[in-house]
């Protein structure tokens, strides 16, 4: 089969998008394995364990509060405890937000969000609703991501199937760390090799974006290093 015009350079930079994503959570925890290591070892191993599968998770959860100003629209349609149709984004909402709580109040059917902003606009005041909010993770397509990459560059980088094969290592470990039987020194290496390779796909140049290339591609690993663009 054959994109149509335009839906190859979308769908790079998308899946680039994706894979700056990935990177970057699994950086977060990089970045914090010092305090891991100073945590002693039990503490330490449970608590990279804890990071890495909310890192690798298929559902990224984020909670948050969106503060409506006194007499002012919620700025959503909602449907249970959920957010059905965004009709004010300044506010902040997104669709299938879920609500957690009204000015400190907790949730469990549409009755207590209604009741809850009446009280409040009965009152004049302002209306904070405490939002849980689920997206997927950049990791669910990782696998199309990279080879959308892949397929639309000359640089050096690394196969799609041997980054793979990492990412399920890492996996791996992440599920000893998370039972005690891992140690915090076999782990890291294989997450910091795990990201030099998002890494290299994430600035490898797009033939579809017109940019410079850097070479004839091989899978030899690239040496790129994200430091700057990352931290």
């Amino acid at each position: 089969w054959v994109l149509a015009p335009g839906v190859r350079p979308a769908l790079a930079l998308k899946s680039r998008d994706e894979i700056v994503d990935a990177a970057t959570s699994l950086r977060r925890v990089q970045e914090q394995w010092p305090t891991f290591e100073a945590a002693g070892k039990d503490a330490g191993v449970a608590k990279a364990g804890e990071a890495l599968s909310v890192a690798l998770a298929n559902t990224l959860e984020n909670r948050f509060a969106i503060s409506v100003p006194a007499g002012s629209a919620m700025g959503v349609d909602i449907e249970g405890r959920g957010v059905s149709k965004v009709n004010n984004k300044a506010l902040g909402w997104m669709a299938g937000d879920e609500f957690e709580k009204v000015n400190g109040v907790e949730i469990e059917t549409q009755e207590d969000i209604i009741d809850q902003v009446k009280k409040a606009k009965e009152s004049n005041k302002p209306v904070t609703v405490d939002v849980v909010r689920r997206l997927r993770s950049p990791f669910v397509r990782l696998d199309a991501a990279l080879r959308a990459i892949y397929e639309d560059t000359n640089a050096r980088i690394p196969e799609v199937d041997d980054v793979m094969t990492r990412l399920e290592s890492v996996k791996t470990k992440c599920s000893l760390l998370v039972d005690g039987f891992a140690e915090l020194s076999e782990v890291r290496p294989k997450l910091d090799l795990l990201l030099k390779d998002l890494d290299s796909y994430a600035v490898a140049p797009l033939i579809s974006q017109g940019e410079v290339q850097i070479g004839k591609k091989s899978s030899a690993a690239a040496d790129s290093d994200l430091s700057e663009l990352f931290r």
